[in-house]
């Protein structure tokens, strides 16, 4: 026999072995006598929990239910969901979730700068007062984005 084919053949019985194998434990698993009742809990535990986990935006910690959610995903879940509110309409709505993305980011400095470059000069000023009134900007060690430093301060909002 010569090498490639015997590579392939090797090849393609270790596929077959694994396929096999895999096929195997889930039949086992599936004939199982208790398998549909853990089933059915387990969609029922996952249907309570998301029907009765109401999201509220908090700037005190990230939580999702009863469960702490790690800070990173709880930052790009906070800016999808004002970016998602933006883009419905609901501004001010919006401007919360940023501000409560920004109240506990590590580096806030650099998410200022994004959002200025990104969002419209009176959506920036709404968000600098949502970030005051939360008092964020001195917790956090924030520049003060109030001095404006690309447009009119006075632009009316």
């Amino acid at each position: 026999m010569a090498p490639p084919m015997l590579i392939s053949l090797t090849l393609g019985l270790s596929v077959a072995l694994v396929l096999g194998y895999c096929v195997y434990f889930d039949r086992k698993r599936r004939s199982s006598p208790d398998f549909r009742k853990r089933l059915y809990e387990r969609r029922r535990r996952m249907r309570t929990s998301s029907s009765s986990s109401s999201r509220t935006s908090s700037p005190i910690g990230p939580r999702d239910g009863g469960k702490q959610v790690s800070p990173e995903a709880y930052f790009i879940s906070e800016m999808r969901s004002g970016e998602e509110l933006i883009g419905q309409g609901c501004v001010d709505e919006g401007l919360g979730h940023f501000a409560n993305a920004v109240a506990l980011c590590a580096q806030p400095d650099k998410v200022m700068e994004a959002l200025q470059a990104n969002l419209p000069t009176h959506m920036f000023e709404l968000l600098i007062s949502k970030l005051k009134a939360l008092q964020v900007m001195g917790d956090a060690g924030t520049e003060d984005w109030s001095e404006d430093r690309t447009c009119s301060s006075t632009h009316d909002i």
